[in-house]
């Protein structure tokens, strides 16, 4: 067996969920149909849905078992108030955390901070 077939083994058994920040980006839309292909974890997508699945049926990916979260319009209380927590001392206050919150970096990051996903990656 070679290490990626162990890799991809241990992966498949540990069902993680894996946030893909840059959602509106195609090679981030076909990034998450290869996790759901390869059953390697629960891919979530953060962007606009809309878009999204727009991205999705253009290029013929099936992502329909990709969870799509916009922080532009989840509640994110959760996420403000940890956001206030952690940078308080920098002086972060609640709007201005609020106004963070939305940018879908920050957004999975305090996924991945707060226990919602178990990893991130960006930098499509």
């Amino acid at each position: 067996m070679s290490v990626f077939d162990h890799i991809y083994q241990q992966a498949r058994s540990t069902s993680r969920t894996i946030v893909l920040p840059e959602g509106d980006d195609p090679r981030m839309v076909e990034a998450a149909a290869a996790i759901l292909r390869e059953r390697i974890a629960n891919p979530i997508l953060i962007g606009n849905p809309a878009t999204i699945q727009a991205t999705a049926r253009k290029r013929e990916i099936k992502i329909d078992a990709s969870s799509i979260i916009d922080p532009a319009t989840a509640n994110n209380d959760s996420y403000i108030d940890a956001l206030v927590e952690l940078r308080q001392h920098k002086g972060m206050t609640r709007d201005a955390a609020a106004a963070q919150v939305t940018d879908p970096l920050m957004y999975g990051t305090l996924m991945v901070h707060l226990g919602d996903a178990d990893g991130f990656v960006a930098g499509a």
